[in-house]
Parts: C-alpha cells; sequence; structure tokens
C-alpha cells in the first residue's frame, strides 16, 4: 500500500483497443490514516492553512458516488486545473476535487473554538474552470456547530472562474465545536480547487 501523509507522481494514460492516449503526469498526496495524529481544537487566530505540509488535521469524506476513473476525495496537487494550469496561491500546493456527474466530496475544517471571536469569518481563496463551455462543477461552503449538527450552507459557487476568486463569509452561530465544510459536485469539468 501506500504511505500515508506522502506525496506520489503517477503517470496515466487511456488504452482503447489499438489506440492509446498520450501520458499524463500528475502529483497527489495521500491522506492520514485516522488516529495518526491527534488533533487539537484550534483556538487561536488567524488560522492560516495553504496544505503546503500536507492535509494535516482536515478531512475528506465521499458524500456520492464511487468507482474507477473519479477522485472520491478532495486531494492535495501540485498543479492546479487539468485545462488552465494556476499556480497555488500560496506556495505550491493546493486542495482540488475532480469528479464524474453527481459524485460529491466535502473537505472538513479542523474543529474550531469560535467562542472568542466577536465576528469570526472564513476567508478562502477558490477556482473553478468549466469544461469547453460544457459542464461546470460546484462549489458549496457549509458549516456546523458540532460534530453531531448538521451542515448548513453559507454559500454555493456554480459560475465558471479562470483565475483565482478571494471571498471571504461571515460565520454565524458560533460555538466551541465549529467546523467549516467545502463541498465540491462534480460535473466532469476540470475541477474545485481551494
Amino acid at each position: 500500500g501506500l504511505t500515508s501523509n506522502t506525496t506520489y507522481t503517477v503517470e496515466v494514460r487511456a488504452v482503447c483497443d489499438d489506440q492509446q492516449s498520450a501520458w499524463v503526469t500528475t502529483n497527489f498526496t495521500t491522506l492520514e490514516e485516522q488516529g495518526e495524529s491527534p488533533c487539537a481544537t484550534i483556538t487561536e487566530y488567524p488560522f492560516f492553512e495553504s496544505f503546503e505540509e500536507g492535509i494535516g488535521c482536515w478531512t475528506s469524506t465521499t458524500l456520492a458516488g464511487s468507482g474507477a476513473w473519479l477522485q472520491e476525495d478532495w486531494f492535495i496537487s501540485m498543479n492546479g486545473f487539468d485545462a488552465v494550469t494556476l499556480p497555488a496561491v500560496d506556495g505550491a500546493k493546493l486542495m482540488k476535487h475532480s469528479a464524474i456527474t453527481g459524485y460529491s466530496a466535502r473537505l472538513e475544517s479542523p474543529v474550531l473554538d469560535l467562542t472568542s471571536l466577536e465576528t469570526p469569518y472564513v476567508k478562502f481563496n477558490f477556482g473553478l474552470t468549466d469544461m469547453y463551455g460544457m459542464s461546470q462543477d460546484h462549489l458549496t461552503v457549509k458549516y456546523r456547530t458540532s460534530a453531531t449538527a448538521e451542515w448548513t450552507t453559507l454559500a454555493t459557487y456554480t459560475t465558471p472562474l479562470s483565475e483565482w476568486v478571494l471571498d471571504s463569509i461571515a460565520l454565524p452561530n458560533p460555538t466551541a465545536t465549529y467546523q467549516i465544510g467545502f463541498e465540491s459536485l462534480g460535473a466532469n469539468a476540470w475541477g474545485v480547487v481551494l
């Protein structure tokens, strides 16, 4: 098997009967195994994450879909969009989710204690690129107030973008067990990046 929290390089190509596509090279980083390292609640702000050191205490949860030829969970990428290469906003790495239509995953933050903040908010960069004007992946930002609470939508993004967008969203109902989730819904496009 693969080692957890490790970056690998892979080369893939399609082989259909006697025809072969060109080789495509990409990098990915495996997630940490559950229970591998304790994750403390975040209490000091501002809290900043660029994913340069791996996924850390963030988790990726598959919400719908499974099978071959898709990326079920969020993963660390070195190379932005597949068709329009965007460099990472900070450093060399970014988080990405790319899947076929109807498949989705949620990237979940570590637990945040927001009780000491007067006006908590999340500020993030994201990108969505459509596939030749035919299909568009979606990003939805959600929150929950505890590990057992339902996820509530803060914002949804569906407009194609050819560059990074910086957005900021106020976080309602702050608690000591808050989490933020970034949900990607696949549509056979170039994916969602953070």
